[in-house]
């Protein structure tokens, strides 16, 4: 019998491809839901289908199902306990170890439930709830003996209640929680580790970008104690703020006697000395055997306790744009950001000579080193310049008045603040260059839009729309077309108009007007021909009139 039954086995075997079976071994997974006993029993059927190793290896095939259920189970926690047992324990210590992981897991779920957790309820409520179930109305014989699979009460057909409501443990509409149409049902939580609901629904945890932007955003009231009394929630209230900025680093250019390198640096107005770490020194091409000795004066952090020696400093050209200084650069240990020193921020130019004042009471650094207030090259003419006005360098006003004009403001401004406004002041001609593209684009948008109208000639009369009320009471004549679509009309009374030509209709010639020579142009218009009439109307208007 035991023969006959392995022919049969090696013939269903033969029925199927070995690739596709291996396949099926190798990405079986823990379902939701699923015990490890089931998942362990369908990696093993699985298995038992395909030659895992070839000889009949046991060694071979415990490593391989061990490496199998590693990959196969769905609890991280238990993933990460079994990477450090599974290439010395043998597939019995591991499959043990799954066990009493998933067993010690359902403990704590059971002992942490909320759901076995009593509670006193009130007595009025609890009387409430007794008598309105004996007010409802026993279910009728046709639906007494099956209850709704999506609501789980009795109801008449077409009134479920929960047709339109969401299922709190699997976000589907349609259902209640628990019940035979959810799926969450008999899943355990991947986040709590509690039964029918899936994590995106959890309510025990919340996202740490929620719980993150909750701990800064909000505050918590102290409740009074007659809120103490009758609930432990505390009342929430947001406080708006506004999140903080941190100083971004520079790049700065490091030049030495080795070569050149760059250092992202944090500019720090309260060091004294720049410092930088030992690998910040490696990274600039140098080593801990070219630095000179430190200085023998102690250093202090910012709380005032006093810092770890120097290693050693060197001595170094730091480059930002256009401005290059000398410096002294002190190596420590331990320190994660390189630092600027106020000396080094100052004199690279990124911060003002005047720091910590106000950039609005700094004013032009020819004002402060000289005795005038205003150079003699950007002095006004005597005609423009107020009497008696106070300088910049004075009360800070510009000498305006409501004669200057704004070509002199202009200049004034762009000759004081030279440094400040010769970087932001745009080349004329490039503006010039993009409006000309801009007003290209513009009309050529216009011309692939525009319904393209007949030329009007010169000499030719034409009717011209009224802007405003868009009437044709108004004639003229073309004497000139200075670019596309514009054209020159004179009226009769001789004032020369521009329209364009939408709003021109031209004005057929009659008979005597084209044998007249074009010369005459002083004549007087013409009305626009008789319209014509049908004769009927024209039969009752004689003799109206007769």
């Amino acid at each position: 019998m035991e023969e006959v039954l392995n022919i049969l086995d090696k013939y269903f075997k033969a029925q199927t491809n070995e690739a596709l079976r291996r396949g099926d071994l190798f990405s079986c997974r823990q379902e939701a839901g699923e015990t490890f006993n089931d998942f362990y029993l369908r990696v093993k059927k699985l298995a038992e289908a395909v030659d895992i190793c070839k000889g009949g290896d046991k060694g071979c095939e415990e490593t391989q199902l061990k490496q199998i259920i590693l990959m196969g189970v769905s609890d991280q926690d238990l993933v990460q306990d079994l990477i450090t047992i599974t290439p010395t324990q043998s597939l019995d210590t591991v499959v043990q170890r799954c066990y009493a992981h998933e067993a010690a897991r359902h403990t704590a779920t059971a002992i942490t439930s909320t759901e076995k957790s009593t509670r006193a309820a009130s007595r009025y409520k609890k009387e409430k709830k007794e008598k309105r179930q004996q007010q409802w109305k026993s279910p009728t014989p046709s639906m007494a003996h099956k209850a709704c699979i999506n609501c789980g009460t009795h109801h008449a057909k077409d009134s479920c209640p929960a047709a339109h409501q969401m299922c709190t443990s699997c976000g589907r509409q349609g259902h209640r929680p628990r019940t035979v149409r959810c799926p969450a049902t008999g899943a355990t939580c991947d986040a709590c580790g509690k039964m029918h609901h899936f994590k995106k629904h959890c309510r025990s945890t919340k996202p740490v970008g929620e719980a993150v932007k909750l701990q800064h955003n909000t505050k918590v009231a102290a409740p009074s104690t007659q809120t103490q009394q009758r609930s432990g929630a505390h009342r929430v209230s947001s406080l708006n703020r506004d999140p903080t900025e941190t100083t971004p680093p520079v790049i700065i250019k490091v030049e030495h006697y080795k070569g050149i390198g760059v250092l992202n640096m944090l500019p720090d107005t309260g060091a004294d000395t720049s410092i930088i770490g030992l690998d910040h020194l490696h990274s600039i091409g140098l080593k801990q055997d070219d630095l000179k000795p430190p200085p023998q004066e102690p250093t202090y952090a910012a709380d005032g306790a006093p810092m770890q020696p120097a290693i050693g400093s060197v001595q170094v050209h730091l480059q930002l744009k256009g401005n290059r200084i000398a410096e002294w650069i002190d190596v420590h240990p331990s320190i994660p950001l390189p630092l600027l020193s106020y000396r080094a921020c100052r004199e690279l130019s990124i911060i003002p000579e005047r720091f910590p004042h106000p950039i609005a009471q700094v004013t032009h650094a020819r004002v402060r080193q000289g005795n005038q207030c205003i150079p003699s090259d950007t002095a006004f003419d005597n005609e423009d310049m107020p009497t008696g006005i106070s300088t910049p360098c004075q009360d800070q006003q510009p000498p305006f008045t409501t004669r200057t004009t704004p070509a002199q403001a202009r200049e004034y401004f762009l000759r004081t603040y030279k440094d400040v406004l010769t970087e932001w002041q745009p080349d004329e001609e490039e503006c010039d260059r993009h409006q000309q593209q801009r007003d290209r684009a513009t009309q050529s948008r216009y011309n692939s839009c525009a319904r393209q109208l007949p030329i009007l000639p010169v000499d030719q009369r034409v009717r011209i729309q009224d802007p405003v009320n868009k009437c044709w009471y108004r004639s003229g004549i073309v004497v000139a077309q200075p670019r596309p679509r514009h054209y020159d009309i004179r009226l009769p009374n001789g004032r020369v108009i521009k329209r364009n030509r939408i709003f021109l209709r031209p004005i057929p010639a009659t008979e005597g007007e084209a044998t007249a020579p074009a010369a005459d142009t002083t004549t007087t218009l013409q009305d626009s021909p008789v319209p014509h009439r049908s004769p009927r109307l024209q039969q009752r208007r004689t003799s109206t009139t007769s």
